[in-house]
């Protein structure tokens, strides 16, 4: 066993662009690890060699052919989310093999998007008020008007799910084994996304992503964090609508119905594509936080975040996600030697941007409120940039879990995690006053005792 393992080394050194998913493959298992979803380690993951040209090496590789990258966006975020989206995370892959939906037909230099609801009945898409923007979106555009400033087309966006998996199966056919639908502020850290689908099982029917666990409902994927079907598992969804046409005399069109669904009684269409799954007979997989809902400012680090391979990030605004595909782009290219993105690293990211305190910004430490500091003594707004921000600073202290603190008019929270937050300016109208955040020396003493991963 030992004299081949060295010939796979040897074979791995020799063809260095194929080391990453070679050694991703050796060791690989899963565990629970005591969560209520799925999770993974591999030890030897966490090595392997860059390559030249590294951020768009890893389309190079074998993997990359299997899957399909399914891009949702809307009329009103193309001129800003979507074009800094086409230069920076999904720069990599050609126009021609990146397929984006939006509710709008319409060409954006080689790019081609398709509108999701182009085969619904105008009469379905008449009598739903939700659809009044679709309207006037194609209003404007005939008339050569700007949509960006229609932002009521979010009503749209979750009746797209369900229209999008049959299109891509019956109209697009892709023969791939993997689908990754994304959203235009979805960050994708492609690399570990890759070499993670290349120990799964295509084979499989396979719904997997970040959980969410609605009461009383199926669990469902996050859409804005990303989530991937194996090809089994689109085949699955997109022949469940067929059902709704039989004993009618109705042709089966793709995309033109929601599987029998009001979904105007849904707040979202990631939500009534896993209930569509679910009574398919197909449960999620939750891989978190692997697939996660956060930009790098709002991750809680800990102990669940910090040694874990990080596959996608989610509401990153337009500079956010330039600024961060900068900084991971030049950590590729700063040595031949490089590890997978792990929360670690993110970490290192926004660490000298946390501050001992920091006036007129939320850290958003929420876990613990307190009223007072000691019985009897509240704090008090007319001193809150002395002795109160003091008073809050003390209690985190004094409490052994906590590492931030905020301060956000009379009211101190406190942090069980660490997280950097954001600006926020001060609300004389709402009476809340201004907001302090601050943090204490555990930070360091908690980042020395995790280690290196």
């Amino acid at each position: 066993m030992i004299w081949l393992r060295a010939r796979l080394y040897h074979y791995i050194l020799v063809f260095g662009s194929l080391v990453a998913i070679w050694k991703c493959l050796v060791n690989f298992r899963t565990v629970t690890l005591g969560r209520p979803y799925d999770t993974w380690i591999s030890e030897d993951y966490l090595h392997f060699n860059a390559t030249p040209n590294p951020y768009c090496s890893i389309f190079n590789h074998k993997i990359a052919q299997d899957v399909q990258i399914v891009l949702k966006t809307g009329a009103a975020e193309v001129f800003d989310k979507l074009l800094v989206h086409l230069t920076t995370v999904t720069s990599c892959i050609p126009p021609s093999d990146l397929i984006i939906f939006s509710d709008l037909d319409e060409n954006i230099g080689p790019y081609q998007l398709h509108d999701a609801f182009r085969a619904i009945p105008e009469k379905e898409k008449s009598s739903s008020p939700d659809f009044g923007t679709y309207h006037k979106q194609k209003l404007f555009r005939e008339h050569r008007k700007g949509v960006r400033d229609l932002q009521e087309g979010r009503k749209l966006d979750k009746y797209k799910f369900l229209p999008m998996m049959e299109r891509m199966w019956w109209d697009f056919k892709p023969k791939k084994k993997w689908y990754v639908f994304i959203e235009t502020d979805t960050f994708v850290v492609w690399e570990n996304l890759f070499h993670w689908l290349a120990h799964m099982d295509a084979d499989q029917p396979l719904y997997m992503g970040s959980p969410v666990w609605p009461k009383g409902k199926y669990v469902f994927a996050h859409g804005g964090s990303g989530f991937v079907l194996s090809r089994p598992a689109l085949r699955l969804i997109a022949s469940a609508g067929r059902p709704y046409f039989e004993g009618t005399s109705l042709e089966f069109v793709p995309g033109t119905h929601q599987f029998g669904f009001d979904l105007t009684r849904y707040c979202c269409g990631d939500e009534v594509l896993a209930q569509a799954f679910g009574e398919s007979g197909l449960k999620l997989h939750g891989y978190w936080p692997m697939f996660n809902g956060e930009r790098p400012s709002s991750v809680r680090f800990g102990k669940e975040h910090w040694c874990e391979p990080v596959f996608t990030l989610h509401h990153l605004s337009p500079e956010e996600v330039n600024e961060f595909w900068q900084w991971y782009h030049g950590r590729l290219q700063e040595t031949e030697q490089q590890a997978p993105l792990l929360f670690e690293d993110i970490f290192h990211f926004i660490e000298a941007k946390i501050d001992t305190t920091r006036e007129d910004w939320d850290n958003m430490s929420e876990d613990i409120e307190i009223s007072h500091t000691t019985p009897g003594q509240a704090f008090d707004s007319m001193s809150w940039v002395g002795e109160s921000v003091e008073m809050c600073r003390a209690a985190c202290l004094a409490e052994p879990s906590c590492y931030q603190f905020r301060l956000k008019g009379q009211s101190c929270t406190l942090s069980r995690s660490i997280r950097l937050g954001h600006p926020v300016y001060p609300n004389d109208e709402a009476g809340t006053g201004r907001c302090i955040s601050g943090g204490n020396l555990k930070i360091r003493t908690w980042k020395m005792e995790q280690g290196e991963c």
